[in-house]
């Protein structure tokens, strides 16, 4: 079972017949996104980073944002940056990673790694 990249609200499963494979489209409701990771329709918002301690973070909802957390005046503070077109954070350790090419394979630490969410899809925090 796998999202349509192009609209996640939209999966696929494949069925095995005699004949060979049947894909069937399936759609989530209420503006949930089908996460790979789960296998099942969820709320991408529920995704939404708040920082807990200084660092680079990924954003789970955007595989090419991160968030960099600093303390300002003894408050804990994020401001969300952008790798480059055609990259995406790469977490190194907790709290560090950097910018690398993106070559499209899919990676664990994103629920909705294949999909294109939109920036105001999620109110702010």
């Amino acid at each position: 079972t796998f999202a349509n990249p192009s609209n996640c609200s939209e999966y696929y499963s494949c069925i095995s017949l005699r004949s060979g494979w049947l894909q069937k489209s399936f759609m989530c409701t209420n503006d949930m996104m089908y996460n790979e990771q789960k296998d099942a329709c969820e709320d991408p918002c529920i995704y939404q980073f708040v920082c807990q301690q200084e660092g680079r973070y990924p954003d789970l909802l955007n595989k090419q944002n991160y968030f960099e957390c600093y303390m300002l005046g003894g408050v804990l503070q994020q401001l969300r940056y952008s790798c480059p077109e055609s990259y995406r954070w790469d977490i190194v350790s907790p709290g560090v990673g950097q910018c690398v090419e993106d070559h499209g394979d899919k990676d664990s630490n994103y629920a909705f790694g294949q999909c294109d969410i939109p920036d105001n899809l999620c109110p702010g925090p």
